[in-house]
């Protein structure tokens, strides 16, 4: 028995290997219209004005949006600012999606 889950999880990592995740898009049903994304930039942006530490974990709410629309570099700098509560930073960062 413990040789057909080798052999199965064999297959499903093959199978994850194959993927071409950089190129995937990600969909999610929370808000992933550029709206929405808007919406959601406005409140993060609240949050980091005010220095408030609930948008470290607000930024995962904003993962799957900023992904879908090519800013993956841009949510991992906002991310690491955050793990060094560079709120302003962040804050710079987002300003800028928000323009484009």
């Amino acid at each position: 028995m413990l040789n057909e889950l080798e052999l199965e999880m064999e297959l499903v990592f093959s199978e994850i290997d194959g993927l071409d995740i950089d190129n995937m898009r990600l969909t999610d049903s929370n808000k992933t219209t550029g709206q929405g994304l808007s919406e959601q930039l406005t409140d993060f942006n609240a949050l980091l004005e005010d220095y408030d530490a609930s948008a470290i974990k607000y930024v995962e709410q904003l993962r799957t949006p900023l992904l879908n629309i090519g800013r993956k570099e841009d949510y991992n700098k906002i991310k690491d600012c955050l793990s060094n509560y560079d709120f302003d930073q962040a804050l710079e960062i987002c300003q800028k999606i928000v323009i484009e």
